[in-house]
């Protein structure tokens, strides 16, 4: 999201900070503007006395070396893709530079304290039901998060609301964080943000599972509880999202769309979804793919997408008990046609306690990997427990079991990370990686 070119500078010397993602769309807004920037100047040294982009001859600098070149006589814009990384940026330049907030463009308000990234910059919008904050949130405090009525109001009210419930929680968070529902999360921490009333821009779009979605598996630990169900539900995810879009609240470039909302491949609404990214979204998919589909591998083929399948067992006998479906091969056979097209995968494994809980599973779904990643290389491979779970230090067999995936990843080169409701404690860390 870029600053109104009203109220950019009509005259006067601009320096752009930060040579990354955003850098080169920075450049291109600028001058469609009538502004001609210096420089680049960026933390990054690798990037120093280079021309950052091919199709720009703009240097980057450090901003000790902008300084002594240009003095104090120029204007700064921020341009990176993360917001608090903005705000630490501000800080910097602020408190190490004494650089004036004036002289920054795209200077916005944040405060130092507990915040949370998810509160930031991501909006979860519920098939038409209410709109809140993403799913880690809703298993952490479900009852206690407020929620956007979506079902009884119109898109617009619904996102006055969620906005105002958003002002509400960042502003206690400010406040008195010990009396907000979000206290105690692990995802709160000590850094950079916006404050309650500060620049809103959100960077996650997540459309996420209701019981109104729409499934072809009946996973056991699926909250959602999916069924082919309520087919005649209106849609108007579409609809706020063209809202968002009106508010300039959300960007191609910046903002990434996830579909989670039950399974992608048998949505009544699946086409219009997927053609977002004929928007310029990123696209996120969460498919389980029982189905495979010429439309997402197309997108993979393509770049700006990526599919993130949760297989969650490595035996028939445990897919078809855990999932409820007999389709474990043809999930591994559409796999590794995803993994020809190119594509960005990221496989997952959901730890259920007495389900799939051994080494024959988790074996059978690495070797699955390997031979998707034989094909392409695959992002990642992430293990995690039910986040429904309490917070607490993980079982022991959970620990052996990660531990042992660890190892037989490292075997095969493969990446691996773990995922666990609360912080892993030094000593959750060191067994599972040994290191």
């Amino acid at each position: 999201m870029f600053t109104n070119p009203k109220d950019l500078p009509r005259m006067g010397n601009i320096v752009i900070y930060g040579a990354g993602n955003m850098g080169l769309y920075t450049y291109k807004y600028l001058t469609a503007n009538g502004l001609m920037p210096l420089c680049f100047c960026d933390e990054d040294t690798s990037k120093h006395h280079k021309q950052p982009y091919y199709d720009c001859d703009l240097l980057c600098l450090s901003f000790n070396e902008a300084v002594s070149k240009y003095g104090d006589d120029f204007n700064i814009y921020i341009s990176v893709d993360n917001m608090v990384v903005k705000f630490e940026i501000e800080d910097y330049l602020v408190n190490t530079y004494k650089v004036s907030k004036g002289r920054i463009i795209n200077f916005d308000d944040y405060y130092r304290g507990w915040g949370c990234s998810v509160l930031e910059n991501q909006i979860c919008p519920f098939s038409n039901t209410y709109i809140d904050f993403r799913c880690q949130c809703r298993f952490y405090n479900y009852f206690a998060l407020p929620k956007a009525d979506w079902k009884n109001n119109d898109t617009e009210t619904a996102l006055d609301e969620f906005i105002s419930n958003r002002r509400v929680l960042k502003q206690q968070l400010i406040d008195e964080p010990e009396k907000s529902p979000c206290y105690g999360c692990s995802r709160l921490c000590d850094g950079y943000w916006s404050t309650s009333n500060g620049a809103i821009h959100f960077d996650i779009v997540a459309y996420s599972t209701t019981k109104n979605s729409l499934c072809n598996m009946k996973c056991k630990y699926c909250y959602g509880l999916l069924h082919l169900n309520n087919t005649n539900v209106e849609d108007r995810r579409i609809e706020l999202l063209d809202l968002l879009e009106q508010r300039e609240v959300v960007s191609v470039e910046k903002t990434q769309i996830i579909l989670s909302d039950g399974e992608i491949t048998v949505d009544p609404h699946r086409d219009e979804l997927l053609a977002l990214y004929n928007r310029g979204y990123y696209i996120c998919i969460f498919t389980n793919a029982g189905i495979f589909s010429q439309k997402i591998a197309d997108m993979l083929s393509n770049g700006n997408s990526e599919i993130l399948v949760s297989v969650d067992a490595g035996t028939k006998e445990t897919f078809r008990r855990l999932k409820g479906v007999d389709t474990f091969d043809k999930v591994c056979s559409n796999l590794l046609k995803y993994s020809k097209t190119g594509g960005t995968t990221e496989l997952k494994y959901v730890l259920i306690d007495n389900e799939n809980d051994n080494e024959d599973d988790i074996r059978g779904f690495i070797e699955l990997c390997q031979k998707c990643n034989n094909i392409n290389l695959l992002r990642d491979i992430r293990f995690s427990v039910d986040f429904t779970r309490s917070r607490e230090m993980l079982p022991e067999n959970t620990m052996r079991l990660f531990r042992y995936a660890n190892k037989l990843c490292a075997v095969y080169g493969l990446p691996v990370s773990f995922n666990a409701p609360h912080e892993f404690s030094a000593v959750e860390h060191k067994y599972i990686t040994n290191k």
